[in-house]
């Protein structure tokens, strides 16, 4: 895997110093191929993004739950869900498929049973 044009390494010094527009702009980060990497920079932005949890966080994190990748829109989710974020439950159901917003009340039951 190629380094994804220095991104990894820029991604995880935006996630440890809390840059909150570098970690915007990384979780909305597509590379051209041949470079790698991609799912992994966007997670950890969406990680960074749901330690910050202030609106524009939250914003930034709402509009990754419609990214490509099934992980990255899980973890999107779990940040929110963490975040208790009003109204995730419509926002999660409006925005998933049937079977993904399934898999995630199941986790939201787990978050409120303290699991």
């Amino acid at each position: 895997m190629q380094k994804s044009d220095g991104m990894i390494e820029k991604v995880a010094k935006w996630h440890e110093t809390g840059d909150l527009n570098g970690l915007i702009k990384a979780s909305k980060y597509h590379s051209k191929p041949p470079n790698g990497g991609d799912m992994v920079i966007r997670l950890t932005a969406i990680m960074g993004l749901g330690k910050i949890g202030n609106k524009r966080a939250i914003k930034a994190l709402k509009a990754a739950l419609k990214d490509d990748d099934g992980t990255v829109r899980f973890a999107s989710a779990h940040e929110l869900v963490k975040l208790r974020v009003p109204n995730i439950v419509e926002t999660l159901q409006k925005t998933f498929s049937r079977d993904e917003y399934l898999r995630c009340l199941a986790y939201i039951k787990m978050v409120e049973e303290g699991k």
